[in-house]
């Protein structure tokens, strides 16, 4: 049943004149933040008006009336030629087999008033394209701004599995989609350079992705192609993290626990971390199943033995305790299971991916007594650094912001035993520089693991 304020504004939409386009698109999006669900026919008179079409976008992409498809369907055949990009998006969303060759299409011939929606689409593309539209893309590759470039890589990967090594230089991108078999995902291919016992350099080549900082959709009414980003494990997003906002904090919002396939992954190095004295050739190549399982990219590998605490509530970690107060953003109360932090005060955080009952106290019991007869076995992190530089708007001062976010990705047990010894965990920590949320992710690292 709908509910009374959505009848009003649905009443209000509807009493609207077609030159009402400011007034008709705030009421869109009003219904849309209310998730509503608006009959296609009240729709479909705002969704060939360009002031409005956006907005009303939005509510169609949801939409669960039985007409929708076909009025998609309608429009994208009723003038191809001047088909909305935010519409092939949604069209793309709910599955419409005309719309990738349409997109396709559009991205070779934008008109001019389009381009600054060629993001969205390609990103569209990318998340609920078909496969076949890889080529056509990798095309578009040649002669691609910087800005699109990025979002060409990004859909890529998502249809083929391809992915190079980010970089600044734009022609060394273009050629390796150039080069690149679009057919053939070869093994992921990571190049080492160890400098001591306890520091590697790796370059990771045809990533996976399974344990990775990764984008999230934006919505179907978003101007943005990109805003949030989130730790995804095998595909599926474990935690919220921030957005592509400098001036906005980073936050952590669990949506999930690793799913079994990213919890198998992990598994098939834990022979391989038992006993870690030193980073060797020997346990980089025993990794090759987890480092394959980044994303592309240049990850500083650091073996270190960590002081952390375990913490039950925000209270206990920096995302309360740095913040100014009054700050009601700020989270408090108790956490869903157990993080680990330095203290309350530094920006550090290691978050798990599996619930607290998942824990075998015999385990944790075997682990702590290895651990007191001088045995080291390694948790394993993936890390990923941000800086921030928070505005106050007159509230509070402005002030910098540089923290480290890291998953477990091996190693609940592990730390549960440590804790309960109070010893220094040994932990492994892959520190993400290609993709961190940082321009500088080094030497955020460096001043909170060093």
């Amino acid at each position: 049943m709908d509910a009374p304020e959505d009848l009003r504004l649905r009443a209000e939409l509807t009493a609207l004149t077609d030159r009402d386009t400011s007034t008709a698109m705030r009421l869109l999006k009003e219904l849309s933040s209310q998730s509503a669900n608006v009959p296609v026919d009240e729709l479909a008179r705002w969704l060939v008006l360009p002031g409005t079409i956006d907005a009303a976008c939005g509510l169609l992409a949801t939409s669960t009336d039985p007409g929708a498809d076909d009025l998609i369907h309608d429009l994208l055949t009723r003038a191809p030629a001047e088909t909305h990009p935010t519409l092939l998006c949604v069209a793309l969303r709910r599955g419409d087999r005309t719309a990738t060759p349409r997109a396709l299409e559009l991205l070779r011939h934008p008109s001019p008033t389009q381009t600054g929606q060629l993001a969205s689409l390609i990103t569209a593309l990318g998340r609920w394209g078909d496969r076949s539209a890889a080529p056509a893309l990798r095309d578009l590759v040649a002669t691609a701004s910087p800005a699109l470039l990025f979002h060409l890589n990004t859909a890529l990967f998502r249809l083929t599995g391809r992915s190079p090594v980010p970089t600044d230089d734009m022609d060394t991108l273009r050629r390796w989609w150039a080069e690149a078999d679009l057919d053939t995902v070869p093994a992921p291919q990571v190049d080492r350079s160890i400098h001591n016992d306890r520091d590697a350099d790796l370059v990771i080549t045809d990533g996976r992705a399974a344990f990775a900082l990764d984008t999230t959709d934006p919505g179907p009414s978003s101007p943005w192609p990109i805003w949030t980003f989130a730790w995804t494990m095998s595909g599926e997003e474990i935690y919220h993290v921030g957005s592509v906002c400098g001036t906005c904090e980073v936050f952590l919002e669990r949506t999930g626990w690793a799913p079994e396939q990213a919890v198998q992954l992990a598994r098939t190095v834990a022979t391989a971390v038992t006993d870690v004295p030193a980073v060797t050739d020997g346990l980089i190549d025993a990794l090759i199943p987890v480092l394959g399982g980044l994303a592309s990219g240049q990850v500083h590998l650091r073996l270190r033995d960590t002081p952390l605490r375990p913490v039950r509530t925000w209270e206990d970690t920096w995302f309360t305790t740095t913040r100014p107060a009054p700050d009601p953003d700020a989270p408090s109360g108790p956490l869903d299971a157990t993080y680990y932090v330095l203290d309350a005060h530094r920006p550090l955080i290691l978050a798990p991916t599996q619930p607290d009952d998942v824990l075998d106290p015999d385990t944790v019991r075997a682990y702590a007594e290895r651990i007191a007869s001088g045995e080291r076995p390694a948790v394993v992190a993936a890390a990923h650094a941000a800086t921030r530089t928070i505005i106050g708007w007159g509230q509070y001062e402005d002030r910098d912001e540089r923290s480290v976010t890291a998953l477990i990705v091996d190693g609940h047990h592990k730390l549960a035993a440590y804790a309960r010894l109070g010893i220094p965990a040994r932990v492994i920590w892959l520190c993400d520089l290609s993709w961190s949320l940082s321009d500088e992710p080094e030497t955020v690292f460096a001043e909170l693991l060093d």
